[in-house]
């Protein structure tokens, strides 16, 4: 998509957004009309009039355009809307964001509640998938990482029963990490678990902290201290700089100096998705472009999977 425009004056924006190319079901928005388990057709998210008030509310705070009816791909249990330059994902539907923290876990850049209900609207950094979903030679690599996440989350209590699916899986500056966001699947196994993750996260936001340090602060409580979990809570690190910039931007109370900040959000970006940015790299794996497929330079080195010996 294209994001253009002045500081103070607001964006002019294009619904360009792009399409999960690498979807097998092609582009057809009747084919992606997703059923439930008894043959009922699901809600639609993004769309439904029950819902479309928050995620207008949403798309206006980041001054981004509604999509369309065939620009949003429907999963599952989520609706999704993909950024192609900006290296960005939008999901909404029930998603329990604290339930879901975990440093194995890809953690939202923000996120907006629905009223009376699980559902929410998130924004999501895009990541590197495994270098093995197209190159088989990697597979055994691949499968070797995988179990050491999976052996972390249930050491921790989390749901591993999605495991087996590899497109589940990324990489975030080299170390894999879960990208389904789905509670059921990957969420606390015990309600007492969900409960501490709350009561933990309710803590630090009552002493003023911004989310996204929330969330980092109830990581280091439950999952800190232990050198083989460090590696994980840096892949959260990773896209701090993002969330900051967005709780600064939308922090502030003026309009024009709202919109100055959310360009240099943006800027930061689409930067990281072009592998310009040498702290941070973005990924648009669902474009099916080749430069998304490979490691892009981050913090100077490249540091995808295959490189730092995670996929060999």
């Amino acid at each position: 998509m294209s994001i253009q425009g002045t500081a103070r004056t607001g964006f002019a924006t294009s619904s360009d957004y792009g399409w999960c190319e690498t979807d097998r079901r092609g582009k057809n928005p009747k084919k992606m009309r997703v059923r439930n388990m008894d043959g009922s057709m699901r809600e639609d998210y993004f769309l439904n009039p029950k819902f479309r008030p928050y995620t207008e509310n949403f798309f206006e705070h980041f001054s981004l355009p509604m999509p369309k009816d065939d620009m949003v791909y429907r999963g599952n249990s989520q609706d999704l809307l993909f950024l192609n330059d900006l290296g960005l994902v939008v999901r909404t539907g029930p998603i329990d964001v604290i339930d879901m923290i975990h440093p194995g876990v890809l953690q939202p850049l923000y996120w907006m509640p629905f009223d009376n209900t699980d559902h929410v609207i998130a924004l999501y950094g895009g990541i590197q998938l495994s270098d093995h979903l197209h190159d088989r030679s990697l597979t055994k690599g691949f499968n070797a990482e995988r179990h050491k996440l999976v052996e972390f989350m249930k050491r921790t209590g989390q749901s591993t029963i999605d495991s087996s699916v590899d497109q589940n899986f990324g990489y975030c500056d080299g170390t894999l990490v879960v990208l389904d966001t789905e509670e059921f699947f990957f969420g606390s196994k015990t309600r007492a678990l969900t409960d501490y993750k709350y009561n933990a996260y309710r803590v630090y936001r009552d002493a003023e902290l911004p989310r996204h340090l929330a969330i980092r602060q109830v990581m280091i409580e439950m999952y800190g201290g232990k050198p083989e979990f460090d590696k994980w809570i840096a892949a959260y690190d990773y896209h701090q700089s993002l969330r900051a910039q967005i709780h600064d931007a939308l922090s502030e109370p003026d309009v024009g100096f709202r919109h100055e900040k959310l360009y240099d959000f943006y800027q930061m970006c689409r930067d990281s998705a072009k592998g310009t940015n040498s702290d941070l790299a973005l990924y648009a794996p669902w474009s099916g472009k080749p430069e998304d497929n490979q490691s892009k330079f981050t913090r100077g080195q490249p540091q995808s999977p295959k490189s730092r010996g995670l996929a060999l």
